[in-house]
């Protein structure tokens, strides 16, 4: 992509190591006025490209096992960090991608049976399942829901949302899918990935960045440029939803 960005499985490493330390940072600058007590890591979905597109088989440095693995072992040592490194109590609501099926199409009613990811995320709760201050809390659909304090967030992968190159590209059709879902189970907020870049659609949802950042198929769509990023969220007890920021 001209250099603005390259990926590789060291980099990976890297950017994910990058990631769970500026976290803290960011954790302890928070802290400074206000007490935090617990945390909230959402694992979203598509932590590997695996092989649903024939584009993918030759560029893909791992295959789809050998991938998952990587990126568990890379997880439980991140978390394993924050627990060493902090006091808080962690929650982990946990969702599928479509990336990691092992079905040519997403099978919309038995996705988690089919996804490589759905294994995973057990695999970890079975090695936590000593440590009291984590909480796994695994999806069998294709909604998530915890509630911080009062409030009920949703989690997702995004998969659901459609939009072609338009005014307000993916705002306006996620927003018409929040409302919806919203009318059957209202959520305070509703956070997602999938769309590959960090987005604060306040007040109803955020959309999570990529951590692998700006590809050839972004640039082939015409996407907007988007350093590699996850995202940091503060909820307030009183006042909900008070700081957004990128975590680069």
């Amino acid at each position: 992509v001209n250099g603005l960005n390259s990926y590789s499985v060291a980099i990976a490493e890297q950017r994910c190591k990058n990631l769970f330390i500026n976290t803290l940072r960011l954790l302890k600058k928070e802290e400074a006025d206000s007490k935090i007590t617990h945390c909230v890591i959402a694992l979203l979905g598509d932590f590997i490209s695996g092989n649903i597109h024939d584009v993918l088989l030759p560029i893909c440095k791992l295959l789809p096992m050998q991938a998952i693995i990587k990126v568990q072992d890379m997880l439980i040592s991140g978390i394993e960090f924050l627990l060493k490194e902090t006091k808080y109590t962690f929650t982990i609501p946990c969702t599928v991608g479509n990336h990691s099926r092992v079905t040519p199409k997403v099978w919309i009613a038995t996705e988690q049976g089919y996804s490589l990811e759905y294994l995973m995320y057990h695999s970890m709760k079975t090695y936590f399942k000593d440590e009291k201050r984590l909480t796994f809390v695994i999806s069998e659909g294709r909604h998530c829901y915890i509630d911080v304090f009062n409030y009920k967030l949703r989690f997702l992968h995004g998969t659901q949302f459609k939009y072609s190159n338009g005014l307000g590209g993916f705002t306006i059709p996620v927003m018409k899918k929040v409302q919806k879902w919203d009318a059957a189970i209202p959520a305070y907020y509703t956070f997602c990935g999938h769309l590959h870049q960090f987005f604060d659609g306040n007040p109803r949802f955020l959309v999570n960045g990529s951590l692998i950042g700006y590809g050839t198929y972004a640039m082939a769509i015409g996407a907007e440029f988007q350093k590699p990023c996850q995202s940091f969220v503060v909820i307030s007890k009183k006042w909900g939803k008070c700081a957004v920021s990128p975590i680069w």
